[in-house]
């Protein structure tokens, strides 16, 4: 029957061992033996076990025959079944030479026994044959691959990745049929908690720790075959080692859900003698023959500095050659120890560099002189130290204990000492550990000394402009540079603020660098000339005397953030005035003759610009240092005094009574800068165009849109105007009427027209009626309104601009806002039909008159 106890469980790409009993296939057969007699009478056979051969079921001195005995005859006195025969001269004759006899012997089954082999990835399965182990064990022996790959007929079985593979074996004699399975699974252990941290420093013999775990077949009942440690040292001297130890027989195993938890330490006879990296992985062995390899990282840098994916083959690691795997082999990266016997030692210190946590590297150490701290100093060791071994009572700067002693884990080679009070810029203290910290491997030191600390603090600039904060001037600039020490020349570069493309974005042109004059004691001056105006950057720099730092003060290269860069010191260089604009020009002229010129200097605060039309100049203010105002064939008069302004930028005069033609204003401005010029423009003044009433034949409900200059009926609708009749309404008045007398003239209750009514007019032609209707005159003058009654008004649409023309539509909601009227209606005079008005959507027009319904009184505010 098959056996395999030991094997419940394979892998993919593993080994099945099959194995069957079965007795009733031992085979055995007469043969002839032959050898030397001992001296003892002892003759040895091969062909063993010794069976019974005449079948009376014993086996005895009946079962051989001597066959030669050189001519002596030989009695049979023992048989054994393992081979030993015992002989013995007869009774007359005496024994020399060798000895042959025939007996029957065992032999080994070698044509073999078949068995069938079946798996769920391949139910067919193959036929195996399996081989006895040894004469009459009856024990028949065999192995096959179990492979991913299709199955091939006695050696290999397909096999998913899990599975069952069942060995079945048929005896004919007696007839009986047994089985065995295995199962398959292919996850490998897996590892977690290692310890301690790569890269972790450590005495000669480090102990290592981690987890272990396999959800599958589990590690088995032999785990001290099933959890082993490679280390791999490479010692400093260049004698590397390789180490492999089990841990179960070498370290300690304890037992945990799924799995164990393994320490193992490098032992004393193969710790390190100087100072070396330790490397070690951890390597376990599932049940079903899954080998996992720890593996600290799955990816690796390539040449071009890039990570790419370099996964743990475990399978190729545990079968290749260990000797130097210190870099890793079949991707398993080892996790690595730095065994250090070397005592910390300070090996520099230095003022003004701090940790500095608005950075985004790793190492936040600050050692930027311009950005110093003045209460800081910085201790450096050769190595790192264990950050609980360091109090500020260690250390002591010119006889002093800090306030405080930090390690960061960015950087534990560095100790970051404050100060009670602000070292000198130019100071190089005396630093002294005066108490004892260790390294991370446990290396104790209790001195050192650093007499004269490095300078780490850069001078401080402060720099000034003449003129304030982003002044302007038409000429030279002056800076004026103070240092709070010593320090060599300092050099003042000048950079035109240029446009760089991109928004509130600007770069800096080429520099002029001008070295400062000393004044006084620390204190320096420097000018510059601009060579167009523009907006222009300063930046200043100066070494110390002492350990040469250069401090800075200002933005050295763009592009620059004119929007919230408070670092950036600007001037403006400005050379000219801007030439103002003057309305009303002489191009469109105005037709006002009351009117409001304007003169507007906005060109003076946008003489350099961006591409993206943003305005670099921030100086647009003027100061008018003269006015004047000629009119046609009469003198020129001073206005400067009665020019308004409320940000000396637009400037206003409120002429009257101007003549029809061309008007000289001349203006002499000075700007901040102190440029000074003067302009001429020319102010027309034109006739205006009469408001063209449009009539067409029939009754025509019509209004004006302002008061005519003249409201006379006979003046606004001359006599030789085909007109024949004019109605209006008035709420509490009622109907007024006007109709031509014989010559022309009107007459009736009706004598005037103005802009407060409605009117109906009545003609037989589209001629239209030219009205003077001049502007609402400034100053004193009141906008109109239109009183309206509870119940039904003749309503005018009346312009305030004075700009519109018969036809220009207004909104209807916008026009009635804040009154009662709730309907609106309009004639058509061609049609000769009534429309309503939406009084939501819809629009009046301009030279249309309307009937209103207000359901109380109220107020037209056009």
């Amino acid at each position: 029957m098959p056996t395999s106890d030991d094997q419940d469980w394979g892998r993919q790409g593993g080994t099945a061992y099959l194995e069957v009993e079965d007795s009733d296939l031992d085979e055995d057969l007469v043969v002839t033996g032959e050898d030397q007699m001992a001296s003892n009478g002892r003759f040895y056979v091969a062909n063993v076990p010794v069976v019974d051969r005449n079948g009376d079921t014993f086996l005895n001195e009946r079962d051989v025959d001597v066959v030669d005995g050189n001519n002596s005859p030989l009695d049979v006195n023992n048989v054994s079944a393992d081979g030993r025969i015992d002989l013995g001269p007869g009774a007359d004759a005496s024994y020399s030479g060798p000895v042959k006899v025939n007996y029957k012997g065992a032999v080994r089954n070698d044509t073999g026994d078949a068995v069938k082999v079946r798996s769920q990835a391949d139910p067919t399965g193959i036929t195996v044959t399996l081989m006895e182990t040894k004469p009459q064990s009856g024990v028949f022996y065999g192995m096959i691959n179990l492979t991913e790959g299709n199955s091939v007929e006695g050696s290999g079985l397909k096999v998913g990745k899990n599975d069952v593979v069942t060995l079945r074996y048929s005896d004919a004699d007696p007839s009986h049929t047994a089985s065995k399975s295995l199962k398959v699974e292919t996850t490998a252990p897996v590892f977690s908690e290692t310890s301690p941290a790569h890269g972790a420093a450590g005495r000669a013999n480090p102990e290592v720790e981690f987890n272990v775990v396999d959800s599958g077949s589990g590690l088995g009942d032999d785990e001290e075959e099933d959890i082993q440690v490679i280390f791999f040292i490479d010692n400093a001297d260049g004698a590397d080692q390789s180490e492999e130890y089990t841990v179960a027989n070498d370290g300690s195993l304890t037992g945990i859900d799924g799995g164990f938890h393994a320490r193992q330490r490098l032992p004393n006879n193969s710790a390190a003698e100087s100072n070396a990296t330790v490397y070690w992985w951890a390597v376990a062995t599932d049940a079903a023959g899954n080998v996992a390899v720890s593996d600290r990282s799955a990816k690796v840098e390539n040449d071009d500095g890039d990570e790419v994916s370099d996964p743990c083959d475990a399978q190729g690691f545990y079968g290749s050659d260990r000797s130097d795997t210190s870099g890793g082999a079949y991707g398993c990266q080892p996790y690595s120890i730095k065994i250090d016997n070397d005592d910390p030692v300070i090996s520099a210190a230095a003022t003004g560099a701090f940790w500095d946590t608005d950075s985004d590297d790793d190492d936040k150490t600050n050692e930027d002189p311009t950005k110093a701290k003045a209460n800081m100093v910085l201790v450096k060791f050769n190595e790192s130290l264990d950050a609980s071994s360091v109090e500020a009572s260690d250390f002591e700067v010119n006889d002093n204990t800090p306030v405080s002693a930090d390690v960061y884990g960015g950087n534990k080679k560095n100790v970051f000492l404050t100060v009670s009070a602000d070292l000198a810029p130019n100071s190089q203290p005396k630093v002294e550990l005066v108490g004892q910290v260790e390294d991370l491997a446990g290396n104790r030191q209790t001195s050192g000394k650093v007499d004269d600390a490095n300078d780490g603090i850069a001078p401080t600039l402060t720099v000034s402009l003449e003129g304030g904060m982003r002044p302007v001037t038409n000429g030279s600039v002056k800076v004026m540079v103070s240092s709070d020490e010593e320090v060599g020349t300092p050099s003042v570069a000048f950079q035109k603020v240029e446009d760089s493309g991109e928004e509130s974005m600007y770069a800096l042109g080429s520099a002029t660098n001008v070295d400062a004059a000393l004044t006084s004691a620390r204190n320096y001056e420097a000018t510059f000339t601009a060579s167009g105006p523009g907006l222009y950057n300063v930046y200043v720099t100066a070494a110390d005397a002492t350990a040469g730092n250069t401090g800075k003060t200002g933005v050295s290269e763009g592009p620059i953030d004119l929007s919230d860069d408070t670092k950036a010191i600007l001037f403006e260089f400005d050379n000219a005035v801007g030439e103002p604009m003057v309305m009303p020009d002489d191009e469109t002229g105005s037709d006002n003759s009351d009117p409001f010129i304007t003169i507007d200097f906005a060109a003076e605060g946008k003489e350099y610009m961006d591409n993206a039309g943003v305005d670099l100049d921030s100086y647009g203010k003027v100061t008018v240092v003269s006015a004047s105002l000629k009119s046609p064939d009469m003198d020129a008069m001073d206005i400067a005094d009665s020019l308004a302004t409320t940000d000396n930028v637009i400037f206003l005069y409120k002429a009257s009574d101007l003549a029809k033609g061309n008007h000289t204003v001349k203006v002499k401005a000075m700007d901040a800068a102190g440029n000074e010029k003067e302009f001429e423009s020319t102010v027309k003044i034109v006739e205006r165009e009469p408001f063209s009433l449009k009539l067409k034949p029939g009754w025509n409900l019509v209004s004006l849109p302002g008061t005519p200059t003249n409201t006379s009926l006979n003046a606004v609708i001359p006599a030789d105007h085909p007109a024949s009749t004019i109605l209006s309404y008035d709420a509490e008045a009622g109907w007024t009427t006007a109709i031509r007398s014989d010559d022309g003239t009107w007459i009736g209750t009706l004598m005037t027209i103005d802009a407060n009514s409605a009117y109906w007019i009545q003609t037989d032609t589209f001629d239209p009626i030219a009205v003077d209707i001049p502007r609402i005159s400034a100053g004193t003058s009141v906008p109109p309104t239109i009183s309206l009654s509870a119940g039904w008004n003749f309503v005018p649409v009346t312009d305030v601009s004075g700009s519109m023309n018969h036809g220009d539509a207004v909104s209807a909601a916008e026009y009635f806002s804040g009154t009662k009227v709730n309907r609106v209606y309009t004639f058509n005079t061609l049609m000769g039909t009534w429309d309503n008005v939406d009084l939501d959507d819809g629009m009046v027009m301009v030279g249309s008159g309307y009937w209103a319904h207000a359901s109380d009184a109220g107020v037209i505010a056009p």
